[in-house]
């Protein structure tokens, strides 16, 4: 073709990327779609061209951003709503590959939108998961906030969609308490309350447990690493996390509640010795008596 009268012809360019692609070979395929929009004029674009580029595009993680340009484009030049919300769940793929889970949920959310309706709760849960996984494969020792916030927006959407679901409850407090590995920012805090409260409802064992062990969390924050507390009100706080420990195992008999008990116990006797120490009682005083 290229040796006869189509060697002008710039869809011969488009052509050679469909059929690279088709052999596996990203990289020409690539070129030959960038060759495509180069050569021919715009007015020989086609929405599935665009979208085609979108999907050789998103095979190379820097290319992301071009990826998720080039399904734009194609969303905006096709007026059928099913090919638009294929085309916008091709992007939101992208975006969840490239770890971008907020411009991934808004994605899926208009691809909902052009159809109608909203996110399936598969959908959701898919999000969600994906966030709670890119949290798990995380190794950077400096805390991204944008990350988090992303995440964490995605996972509350699902809650806000499906309420009476556990799935999404589970994950926010698995992101948070991933994302806040050293537990010092207390991230965990306001997920693990919200899923304790929705747990509340059920009186299944595996329910108990996890409520135990989202208390437990909350009993280590408070007495090792709230840092934005009075002393005495982190004492307090960590006091009634224990509280709540027992009402969850209230068998005095059983391990749950004896540790709960004889932490309590204990933390109790740290709090009236703090207290002496602040008013000269104690030996960490300083012995003046007070008037």
């Amino acid at each position: 073709m290229e040796a006869g009268a189509c060697k002008d012809f710039p869809r011969v360019n488009v052509l050679y990327a469909y059929n690279y692609d088709r052999l596996g070979d990203s990289l020409q395929a690539r070129s030959y779609i960038q060759k495509y929009f180069a050569t021919a004029s715009a007015d020989e674009f086609q929405a599935t061209d665009y979208a085609f580029a979108g999907t050789v595009f998103s095979k190379f993680p820097e290319n992301t951003d071009s990826a998720i340009m080039y399904f734009q484009i194609a969303l905006q030049q096709d007026t059928v709503k099913e090919e638009q919300a294929d085309i916008l769940k091709k992007a939101a793929a992208v975006a969840a590959n490239s770890g971008n889970y907020n411009a991934q949920l808004k994605l899926l959310q208009l691809a909902e939108k052009v159809k109608g309706g909203k996110l399936s709760e598969t959908e959701y849960f898919n999000l969600s998961k994906a966030a709670v996984d890119a949290a798990t494969k995380d190794t950077a020792s400096v805390f991204d906030s944008l990350k988090y916030m992303q995440g964490d927006s995605v996972i509350l959407a699902y809650i806000n969609a499906y309420p009476d679901k556990p799935q999404g409850y589970s994950f926010r407090t698995r992101f948070a308490k991933l994302t806040d590995r050293d537990s010092t920012r207390g991230l965990a805090i306001n997920p693990i309350q919200s899923q304790n409260d929705f747990l509340a409802k059920d009186t299944a064992a595996s329910s108990k447990k996890t409520m135990f062990t989202n208390y437990y969390y909350l009993l280590i924050y408070y007495a090792q690493y709230a840092k934005d507390l009075p002393k005495e009100q982190e004492y307090q706080r960590a006091i009634d996390i224990t509280e709540k420990m027992k009402t969850i195992f209230t068998d005095p008999n059983s391990e749950e509640y004896k540790f709960a008990d004889n932490t309590g116990k204990q933390l109790k006797g740290s709090l009236e010795k703090y207290q002496k120490s602040k008013t000269g009682g104690g030996t960490g005083g300083t012995g003046k008596s007070q008037k």
